[in-house]
């Protein structure tokens, strides 16, 4: 591919080009693998906020975030509902990590953040609902909607159109930290670190990538975010998973671990196997592992939790089965073919979910916990 512009910098998977007022993306030829790869599994005692504490202690997470370093915390905010127990990235959690951050770096360092997406605006009345405005309010740190911040319109390899990416995340100097719940997901079969680095992007329309123009499109873009964008941490879990019906409604589970790790695929895969979800039909880490970046079977740190089979079998029996996750990518095709203005102003009407959800599927399910309290 032609590169457009001039060369602005390099980081050591892409390549920001400027020409102009526009600023492109690409990915480049790999020259270093990822080969310090660790997976640490973490207990969750309460109090949350202290046993998370004492999660990144252990990892040594002043060794990854230096005190020079910008931080992004990137949350799944959007993918879930407020009300829905595990729906959403768990904010004591978030919190948690947050004040571990601050320990490293100045305040003004640091930022939260999330995009919208075609049911969700990233507003002050979103992060009040969630808990976030006041969170950041009482840490004195900003949260991004990654939708208004500048863009790059980037090329992923093997993909046949540019994706807006959001131009601050992209800097060297930036570090992700990238946090998710675990859930079952409808047409992916699993949501995990790299289904929300998807999130990730900064066009509000990305849901046309569900209409599979071109073979596991979906999934190529899913990929691809998670390729360019590879934080420096991932953190899945917390005290419930979202069970059966995810992205959006759940049938709570009880679950109390994190999956901390430096590796994306390394994190996928266990989340994959709490969910009973086929790993070799995680299509988007397939065609992430393909690559040769990063390793799935990475050493485990000392000291790291074994989930009991109980639970993970408590998990497993709500599974989405791979032919009817393939199936709903068709079935399910009308919800993106909807007008967006008309999914957007649902969202005034958001209240009506939760109360669906526990009709349906049980309001804490077996969690010992409700959503004010994640």
């Amino acid at each position: 591919m032609n590169k457009v512009g001039k060369l602005l910098y390099s980081h050591w998977n892409y390549e920001i080009w400027k020409d102009g007022n526009d600023y492109y993306g690409y990915e480049t030829e790999i020259k270093e693998k990822w080969s310090d790869s660790f997976l640490y599994m973490h207990e969750l005692q309460d109090p949350i906020v202290e046993s998370v504490h004492e999660s990144m202690d252990y990892i040594n997470l002043n060794q990854i975030i230096k005190k020079d370093d910008h931080v992004a915390i990137k949350v799944n905010l959007c993918g879930g509902f407020p009300g829905i127990v595990a729906s959403q990235t768990p904010l004591r959690v978030v919190k948690g990590v947050l004040e571990k951050v601050l320990a490293i770096c100045d305040h003004e360092r640091v930022f939260l953040c999330e995009a919208n997406n075609w049911g969700h605006v990233v507003d002050e009345r979103l992060l009040k609902k969630r808990g976030y405005f006041q969170l950041c309010k009482e840490n004195n740190v900003k949260f991004y909607n990654l939708t208004y911040t500048p863009t790059v319109k980037f090329y992923f390899k093997g993909f046949h159109e540019p994706i807006l990416l959001s131009r601050p995340l992209l800097h060297p100097n930036v570090k992700i930290i990238n946090m998710a719940p675990i859930k079952h997901h409808w047409e992916c079969g699993v949501t995990l670190a790299q289904k929300n680095l998807y999130g990730a992007i900064a066009d509000e329309s990305k849901t046309k990538f569900h209409d599979y123009r071109t073979e596991n499109a979906l999934d190529m873009v899913i990929a691809g975010a998670a390729r360019v964008y590879h934080p420096v941490l991932n953190i899945l879990g917390g005290k419930c998973v979202c069970a059966g019906q995810g992205p959006h409604f759940c049938r709570p589970r009880r679950f109390g671990y994190l999956v901390i790790s430096n590796d994306l695929l390394a994190a996928d895969k266990v989340g994959a196997d709490v969910l009973g979800f086929p790993w070799n039909l995680v299509i988007h880490a397939q065609i992430n592992k393909k690559f040769n970046i990063w390793n799935e079977n990475c050493k485990r740190l000392s000291r790291s939790a074994t989930i009991p089979e109980e639970i993970k079998a408590n998990i497993r029996k709500h599974v989405i089965p791979p032919d009817v996750v393939m199936r709903n990518r068709t079935g399910l095709k009308f919800i993106y073919e909807t007008n967006p203005q008309l999914l957007r102003n649902l969202r005034y009407f958001e209240f009506v979910i939760p109360i669906v959800n526990t009709i349906l599927f049980g309001l804490r399910g077996d969690c010992d916990i409700n959503f004010k309290e994640e």
